[in-house]
């Protein structure tokens, strides 16, 4: 599947306001926040490498009939899930609090049946148009397939232990432009229609920077996180020609698991 013009855009414009804003602190201001003539250990600006994973365990397996609306029952258990990275830049103007900005490339998959096999539920009644209560055999294994550039703006509450120990709570808005339709494991094959689109949502983030510090200052962050808050389409949006040519299926999809996890790694 292609990249389409919305997330090339959506990429151009992140990778603009991250070079815009770098190179702000870069001609402006002190590299370290001082505070009665003394230097602070953090940092006001700093920019990090974000990389992570992502599943959704309670509504988007392959076997969940009542999200999907049908199963190929001949397969095991898998859970909607991938990967996203990128990267992530913060302003702190005090000890407790910051404000940051992350601009993540993702793609999550959900293999939903094997070539061969045949897909059965309500949902194959509705996509056929009354025709089949069991579908014909899979022409290809056929996965689900979510491609997204993510947005990610919001705001970060402080706790610093110790200045090597320093755990968070972040409330953020996800936003996502992404292209969603049934292909091949890569995702470079299209067997349905691809829908493209804007989505947006808050998230709770939650996490702990480890500072390595030289003469009370920063010289790197390393810090898991975990994030709760996905994006899903709109209910019953519907896709054509879904496996089969005129076949329409109607789904709230998903587009951004709503669990994500991983590691931030900064200077």
């Amino acid at each position: 599947m292609k990249r389409n013009k919305v997330m090339k855009r959506g990429i151009k414009t992140g990778l603009g306001i991250l070079l815009s804003i770098l190179l702000l602190v870069l001609l402006n201001g002190p590299i370290y926040a001082q505070t009665d003539d003394k230097t602070n250990y953090w940092k006001p600006f700093d920019i990090k490498f974000v990389g992570g994973l992502a599943t959704d365990l309670w509504s988007s397996n392959n076997q969940d009939i009542g999200f999907w609306g049908f199963v190929d029952p001949d397969i095991d258990e898998q859970i909607y899930g991938g990967y996203q990275w990128g990267m992530s830049m913060a302003y702190r103007p005090a000890k407790y609090f910051d404000l940051f900005l992350n601009i993540l490339i993702a793609q999550y998959k959900l293999l939903i049946g094997k070539e061969g096999h045949q897909l059965k539920g309500i949902s194959i009644w509705d996509a056929s148009g009354g025709t089949y209560d069991i579908s014909p055999p899979l022409p290809h294994d056929i996965y689900y397939v979510s491609k997204a550039v993510l947005g990610q703006i919001g705001m970060r509450l402080i706790y610093p232990i110790k200045k090597y120990f320093e755990p968070y709570i972040g409330l953020g808005l996800n936003i996502g432009s992404y292209q969603i339709a049934f292909g091949n494991e890569d995702g470079s094959r299209a067997y349905s229609e691809i829908l493209y689109g804007e989505k947006m949502s808050l998230y709770l983030s939650f996490g702990v920077d480890f500072n390595i510090l030289s003469q009370n200052k920063i010289l790197l962050k390393i810090g898991p996180y975990f994030e709760i808050g996905g994006l899903v389409t709109e209910p019953g949006t519907e896709m054509h020609d879904w496996i089969w040519q005129g076949w329409t299926y109607h789904a709230q999809f998903p587009i951004v698991p709503a669990y994500r996890f991983g590691i931030i790694l900064g200077m």
